[in-house]
């Protein structure tokens, strides 16, 4: 069971790291868009 939960763990984290990358481009984006404003 530990190996199946560290497995599920890994592919939580390489599907979630890339997701809250793209995540906080887009709020970077959106607050330069503010600021310009």
């Amino acid at each position: 069971m530990d190996i199946i939960r560290g497995i599920i763990t890994i592919v939580a984290l390489m599907f979630f790291i890339p997701i809250s990358r793209y995540v906080i481009e887009k709020l970077i984006e959106i607050i330069k868009n503010i600021n310009l404003l």
